[in-house]
């Protein structure tokens, strides 16, 4: 999808919305809870075969043998309207040569896959449905982001930050409506026509979020709210907070803020 660029004569952006540190290799310079095990599984073993399932998945997703039906109901709905033929697209774009699990919870494991023949860094979320595991989302980095972080208990939100940032670099306008809550979506996709959601109004806030950036650094996290620096030319950057509040499915949450400037 493409982002209509609109130009607003302010240097401040600022978009809070409230209703209701990682670089782009990963590291976490910023603040934050200490690294520790983001909950015990009830059974060890449950989170071994959730890391199989995400190493196995990927490389499907990379030899194009993947198939929708390895979704959540969920995330299918907002994937893709023809999931099976975007998976086939994002073959030789996902990260499937070497997957690593560094958070994981009951029923729930984060992922992250790298490729060595130039793939993009690709994060899983695959939950426990019944006797089986599922992708509840998949996120791929743009240019320049070859791995992340997910540290501990703060795994979620810096989780959704990062998906969120990807979806926006990405410009894939359907995905940052998923990862918003409905108040953030109403607000910052408002059309100033019909006041209500519209993916055009949404795609020209995201175009004035990311203006002049090629990429983001993760820099800190605090219960939930994810900082991250935006660099430009020049040497000047911009900064972004991203408030994440706990979304209604396992190991979901869902940006219901975000601050730029």
């Amino acid at each position: 999808m493409r982002l209509t660029r609109i130009v607003l004569p302010v240097l401040l952006l600022a978009l809070v919305v409230g209703c209701g540190g990682t670089s782009p290799t990963g590291e976490n310079k910023g603040g934050g809870t200490p690294t520790k095990p983001a909950g015990t599984p009830a059974d060890p073993k449950a989170a071994d075969a959730g890391k199989k399932f995400a190493a196995d998945f990927l490389a499907a997703v990379r030899d194009k043998k993947a198939s929708p039906d390895q979704l959540t109901p969920e995330f299918a709905k907002v994937f893709s309207d023809s999931p099976a033929a975007e998976l086939t697209f994002l073959a030789t774009e996902v990260g499937a040569d070497e997957v690593t699990t560094p958070a994981s919870a009951d029923g729930v494991v984060f992922a992250v896959g790298k490729s060595k023949t130039g793939g993009g860094r690709t994060l899983l979320r695959v939950v426990k449905v019944g006797a089986d595991w599922k992708v509840d989302w998949l996120s791929i980095g743009v240019n320049g982001v070859t791995d992340a972080t997910l540290s501990g208990d703060d795994a979620p939100a810096q989780f959704a930050a990062h998906a969120l940032l990807d979806a926006a670099f990405r410009k894939n306008t359907r995905h940052l409506a998923g990862l918003l809550t409905a108040a953030a979506r109403d607000t910052l996709g408002q059309s100033v026509i019909t006041k209500k959601f519209d993916h055009g109004a949404l795609r020209s806030r995201v175009d004035e979020l990311l203006e002049g950036a090629t990429r983001y650094t993760l820099v800190g996290v605090n219960k939930g709210t994810v900082t991250a620096d935006l660099p430009l030319a020049g040497g000047k950057k911009k900064t972004a907070t991203i408030k994440a509040v706990k979304g209604s499915r396992p190991g979901e949450w869902l940006v219901d803020a975000v601050e730029v400037k």
